[in-house]
C-alpha cells in the first residue's frame, strides 16, 4: 500500500518531488561537511580521504535522486531507459563538434574581443604542460558533469517539456541549477566567487542560457545524456582550465570583464538555440 501511494506522488509530482529531495539531500550532506571540516577549499577537502564519499553524494545528489525516482515511478524500465540515454554517444559528429566547438569557440572569441579594446591581459605564454592538456581539466568530467547532468538533463529537462514549453522549461532549470549551489559556494572553488547579489544575478542568467544551448544539445542528440556531460565539462574548462593559462599576468578585473564579454556571446547563442529548438519540436 505504502509502495503504491509513493509510486502514485512521485508519478503525480515528479518534478517537485526531484526538487525537493535534490535540494534537501545536497544541503544536508554538505551541512555536515562544512561542520566536520570547515570552510575549506575543494582541492583540500579532497585531500582528505574521509570526505570524498560526502562531497560525491552532495554534488551527485541531482543524478542519485534521478535514479530513485526513475526507479520507483518506472522500475526496471525507467532505469533501463536512462542507462541506454546516459550511454548513448552515437549522436552524430555535428552534435560533437557543437558539444564541444560551442564551449571552447566562445572561450577563445571572449578573449579575442577583449584584446581588442585592452591591454590588460598581458602577453600569452604556452605553459610546458599545455602540450599534454592540463589534467585538473580532465578531473571536472567527474566533479560536475558526471554528479549532475542525470538529473538536470536526464531526470528534470524531459520532464517539463511534457509539461511546459521550452523557454519555460529553460527558464526553470536554470533557476534551480543556479541557486542549487547555494551549498556549495561556502566552499571555495567549487563555484565562481558568489557573495553579492550581483555575482549572484550573473549566476543565475549565465545558468539560464547555458540551460538553453544545453538543451537544444540534448534535443539534437536524441536525449544524449552523455553528450550534455561533455558540454557541462567543455563549459567549465574551456576559459578556467585552457585559456586562462595561457595569460599569467592578466589582472582578475581583466577576468571579470571577459566573463561578461562571455555571458553576451553565451546569451547570443542560446537565442540561436531556442529558435532552432521551437522549429525543430514543431516539426
Amino acid at each position: 500500500m505504502a509502495d503504491n501511494i509513493l509510486k502514485k506522488w512521485v508519478e503525480t509530482y515528479p518534478i517537485q518531488s526531484f526538487v525537493i529531495l535534490t535540494y534537501g539531500l545536497t544541503i544536508a550532506v554538505w551541512s555536515v561537511i562544512l561542520k566536520l571540516y570547515g570552510q575549506v577549499s575543494i582541492d583540500e577537502l579532497f585531500g582528505t580521504p574521509s570526505s570524498i564519499p560526502l562531497i560525491y553524494l552532495g554534488a551527485g545528489a541531482p543524478a542519485i535522486i534521478a535514479v530513485i525516482l526513475t526507479l520507483i515511478a518506472s522500475g526496471r524500465a525507467g532505469l533501463k531507459d536512462l542507462g541506454r540515454r546516459f550511454r548513448n554517444v552515437r549522436v552524430g559528429i555535428r552534435v560533437w563538434l557543437l558539444a564541444l566547438g560551442i564551449p571552447f569557440g566562445i572561450a577563445f572569441g571572449c578573449v579575442a574581443i577583449f584584446t581588442l579594446i585592452s591591454d590588460d591581459l598581458g602577453a600569452a605564454d604556452i605553459p610546458a604542460w599545455y602540450a599534454i592538456f592540463p589534467p585538473s581539466a580532465l578531473l571536472l568530467f567527474i566533479a560536475g558533469p558526471l554528479c549532475e547532468e542525470t538529473g538536470w538533463r536526464g531526470y528534470l529537462q524531459p520532464h517539463l517539456l511534457s509539461r511546459t514549453t521550452p523557454i519555460k522549461a529553460i527558464l526553470i532549470i536554470g533557476v534551480i541549477w543556479c541557486f542549487w549551489h547555494i551549498p556549495l559556494s561556502f566552499t571555495p572553488d567549487t563555484t565562481p566567487v558568489l557573495n553579492t547579489a550581483t555575482t549572484w544575478m550573473i549566476y543565475c542568467l549565465s545558468s539560464i542560457v547555458t540551460a538553453a544551448i544545453l538543451m537544444a544539445i540534448v534535443v539534437a542528440g536524441r536525449g544524449s545524456i552523455f553528450i550534455a556531460m561533455i558540454f557541462h565539462w567543455a563549459s567549465n574548462a574551456a576559459l578556467g582550465q585552457v585559456v586562462m593559462p595561457l595569460y599569467p599576468e592578466a589582472a582578475e578585473t581583466a577576468w571579470e570583464t571577459v566573463g561578461l564579454i562571455q555571458l553576451g556571446i553565451t546569451a547570443v547563442v542560446a537565442i540561436g538555440a531556442v529558435m532552432w529548438l521551437y522549429s525543430t519540436l514543431k516539426r
